[in-house]
């Protein structure tokens, strides 16, 4: 059994968070002392909580300048008897897991370890070459946001550095939601979904856009958007799709805390995100589920996806190929289903969680 601290400062939920709360749950079950600390933001604390999750909080967020946060961690591990690890999910926090290594130094072995959930260059500051330097260990979640991150040559060991992808936890009997009842839509209807945060990085626009300009080539189909983000995107998006004419076509029902239910209930997973994602955590839910998925090429997902075998790629910000990615999965059904089957086998076979955990804990050294 390991002591085990992961550091979670961010203020809203997505994927690196979802990452963290799968791992936490699996270390737990496998008998380790595992805690989490989170940052002063409730949203982040209260899925912790659903998940029956005990979060301290501490003030975290301030990097370097954050000295109180170390010193209250530090306090608290003191007279804890073996190792520890710390794990964190952003440079920020790992500020504060190298003080407290450094406070207890002389009593506690401390060993830090980072997952970088982004895709940018490594900053190369004197401040974060030290930073570097006392890492044990930096795991990126791809080959892109690892050489997204060297690309800018920082002063780090490579002996520390690791790719490990995520993978994803699939309930077991899963039921799936009776959306078309829910909604009062006919039971031949096609549903699309997207969900994840409703943030501008993530396409929206777009994927409203191009939706709007195949639904009288695709009358049956309705689109729905799962997730929360700030209230005034959210109130734009929906003001959008009365623009667009479309209002009739697409719901919004809000964040939903386990999205499998959802995701089985519908026909074509969208993921039209215009910033480069780290992993693509929604896509690989859709492909596990074996929905035929349609996602952007401008990021990991061209590690995740195979064009034409197991998903389609389309150009980030292009309407067009996204419109007629829809509607080519809308009209041919046997391509649809052909590419989620092959979705979900390789899911099955390269992004099996238990080969995932086994890589983590050989990582902290177990």
């Amino acid at each position: 059994m390991m002591k085990i601290i992961h550091l979670i400062s961010n203020k809203q939920w997505g994927g690196g968070e979802q990452y963290a709360l799968d791992l936490i749950l699996r270390q737990k079950h496998e008998g380790h002392d595992v805690e989490v600390v989170t940052s002063m933001y409730k949203t982040v604390k209260e899925h912790f909580q659903n998940a029956n999750i005990t979060a301290t909080t501490l003030l975290l967020g301030g990097g370097f300048r954050d000295f109180l946060s170390p010193l209250a961690l530090a306090l608290k591990l003191r007279k804890v008897n073996g190792p520890v690890v710390i794990h964190v999910h952003n440079f920020g926090d790992a500020f504060v897991a190298i003080r407290v290594k450094m406070l207890l130094r002389k009593s506690v072995k401390v060993k830090v370890v980072v997952t970088r959930h982004l895709v940018k260059k490594a900053k190369t500051s004197l401040l974060f070459t030290w930073l570097y330097k006392y890492i044990d260990e930096l795991i990126f979640v791809s080959r892109l946001a690892k050489n997204e991150f060297l690309s800018s040559q920082p002063t780090i060991q490579s002996t520390k550095i690791h790719v490990v992808y995520n993978a994803v936890v699939v309930p077991k009997d899963i039921e799936p939601r009776d959306l078309k009842r829910e909604l009062s839509l006919p039971s031949d209807t096609v549903v699309a979904m997207y969900h994840g945060r409703l943030v501008r990085e993530k396409g929206l626009e777009i994927l409203l856009k191009a939706f709007a300009e195949i639904t009288e080539q695709c009358p049956k189909m309705v689109l729905v958007l799962l997730g929360g983000g700030m209230d005034n995107y959210e109130r734009y998006l929906q003001n959008l799709t009365a623009v667009l004419n479309i209002s009739n076509k697409v719901f919004f029902v809000g964040f939903q805390t386990n999205v499998y239910p959802y995701i089985a209930s519908c026909d074509i997973g969208v993921v039209p995100t215009i910033a480069p994602e780290a992993f693509g955590l929604s896509c690989a839910e859709y492909m596990a589920l074996g929905k035929p998925l349609i996602t952007t090429a401008n990021g990991a997902q061209r590690e995740l996806v195979d064009t034409g075998e197991n998903g389609i790629l389309v150009p980030p910000e292009s309407v067009s190929s996204l419109a007629n990615a829809i509607r080519l999965l809308y009209i041919d059904r046997e391509l649809a289903g052909k590419l989620g089957k092959s979705a979900a086998k390789k899911i099955a076979t390269n992004y099996d969680y238990d080969g995932f955990y086994s890589k983590i804990m050989s990582i902290y050294g177990l």
